[in-house]
């Protein structure tokens, strides 16, 4: 008994707080565009959001990254390692797909945004036409 409570004290002091990435020091993806590329087999486009603060918070500004390469996971490397933000994909709200990777490789693009960490269950999946990437850009207006 006496054992047990050691250890469970001793794990309680090893437990760490916050110590996670401060916001300010992320980039928050809120979609991502996989589509046929040209020079290699993918064409990865995430959509991030520009954060600002005050009264015109959430007014839609954002900018799109683009990688090609013959993985998905290869691309969002790659835009990460270029990135000065650490990119984080807990408000990915949509995934959206190229119509001719729909027809082609649809179960990759399945398969990596189920085993992607980080990723949530509820993102919209759609297929876009002409690409994703054209939607990615589209930019609505709300009221």
């Amino acid at each position: 008994m006496v054992l047990l409570v050691i250890v469970v004290v001793g794990s309680l002091f090893s437990l760490s707080g916050c110590s996670g990435v401060d916001i300010d020091k992320r980039s928050v993806v809120v979609g991502i565009g996989v589509d046929v590329g040209k020079k290699a087999r993918f064409r990865v486009s995430l959509e991030v959001i520009v954060p600002k603060g005050g009264e015109n918070s959430g007014n839609g500004q954002f900018f799109i990254l683009d990688q090609e390469a013959n993985s998905i996971t290869y691309a969002v490397e790659a835009l990460q390692a270029k990135s000065e933000k650490l990119l984080d994909f807990t408000h990915t709200k949509i995934v959206v797909m190229g119509e001719d990777l729909a027809r082609e490789n649809a179960d990759l693009l399945l398969d990596y945004a189920v085993r992607k960490p980080g990723l949530q269950f509820i993102a919209w999946m759609v297929v876009a036409r002409p690409n994703a990437n054209a939607l990615l850009k589209l930019k609505t207006k709300s009221g």
